[in-house]
């Protein structure tokens, strides 16, 4: 040994290294731009309608191939939905690109029950059955 140390070139390669170790977990899986809870009410054709708690209550809808990383979508499921923030104001409105949507397991029946009977008061007759328009 000449108890020389690392030189310059191995210092700068060593802290290169520790950054990189540092940096790739971060660069793994994003972080959703908003998550949104709610209950899975009605499916029709390719969309599925999400019933969210807060401000009376809320119906978005979603289409029936978003990304389930676990299992496959059913009406009465309640659900977290990671997106990117955006809602197209449509009626009802829809949730903008969908990372994913994680099955958090069934609804009770009367949540089930409840929001099932808002979907069918506020959106289902207006949207979807095309009986008129809304009062």
């Amino acid at each position: 040994m000449t108890g020389k140390g690392p030189g310059p070139g191995q210092r700068l390669l060593w802290v290169l290294a520790v950054l990189a170790l540092v940096a790739l977990p971060a660069c793994g899986k994003k972080e959703p731009a908003a998550v949104m809870e709610g209950i899975l009410v009605y499916q029709h054709k390719s969309n599925y309608y999400l019933y969210t708690e807060g401000e009376g209550g809320q119906v978005y809808t979603l289409p029936a191939q978003a990304p389930v990383p676990e299992g496959e979508l059913a009406v009465g499921q309640k659900v977290k939905v990671n997106y990117d923030g955006s809602v197209m104001e449509i009626a009802p409105p829809a949730l903008g690109e969908i990372d994913s949507i994680d099955i958090l397991g069934q609804a009770a029946e009367e949540e089930f029950q409840a929001a099932l009977d808002h979907f069918n008061t506020e959106v289902k007759p207006w949207h979807l059955d095309g009986e008129g328009e809304r009062p």
